[in-house]
């Protein structure tokens, strides 16, 4: 999705129903589960929106915070609720609200190249069943987890229970990516390392 000032002004991004046709009207974040939702803020140019673009960034960022897109049936609006997963390039801070922010940083080497179709199959399966797999938290981890957020919290008094949540989500997605259906310390130990890279870079470019 291509976000650009023109678009937000003139398209229609939830459905609508159509009276006089008797038909509902498509909308651009009307899409099947489980779609990845990717948003480019990078074309953003200057420019004025109007009544519709900020109503149609209004329904963005529902879809974003909330997970739900409101089908619009004129004299009501029946909310329904998504699965989408959503990642948003931007050149700098992003309209829109994020769970997780991470700098990209570039190398002068950086290539990047298409895959094959049958690669893409291969890295579809994956994420599929990386995303059904079911994920544990041994009972002889926990309370050594629990205990590390309890020392990170006197360490850092500035972090909130938001924290531990997001590094919960984050060390269950990093061990199901290596197909791992129970927690282990390593991974645990590997999370928690990627994410104080990720907020160095958060610091630099503050």
């Amino acid at each position: 999705l291509p976000l650009s000032v023109n678009l937000l002004n003139t398209s229609r991004m939830t459905p609508r129903k159509d009276y006089d046709k008797n038909i509902l009207l498509a909308g651009r974040l009307q899409l099947a589960h489980g779609t990845t939702l990717v948003v480019d803020e990078t074309v953003l140019a200057p420019g004025q929106l109007v009544e519709q673009g900020l109503t149609n960034l209004g329904l963005l960022k529902e879809v974003v915070e909330w997970q739900r897109v409101g089908y619009n049936f004129e004299y009501y609006q029946m909310d329904m609720e998504t699965d989408y997963g959503v990642v948003i390039f931007s050149s700098g801070k992003s309209l829109l609200p994020a769970d997780l922010v991470v700098p990209v940083r570039a190398t002068a080497d950086a290539t990047c190249s298409l895959p094959e179709e049958a690669e893409l199959a291969q890295i579809r399966m994956y994420l599929q069943v990386a995303k059904h797999m079911e994920h544990t938290i041994p009972e002889e981890l926990s309370k050594a987890i629990e205990e590390d957020l309890v020392a990170a919290r006197q360490h850092d008094s500035k972090l909130e229970q938001a924290d531990f949540h997001r590094w919960l989500t984050l060390v269950r997605l990093l061990s199901l990516s290596h197909g791992e259906p129970a927690l282990s310390m390593e991974r645990w130990t590997q999370m928690k390392a990627m994410e104080q890279v990720r907020e160095e870079r958060l610091r630099v470019v503050a």
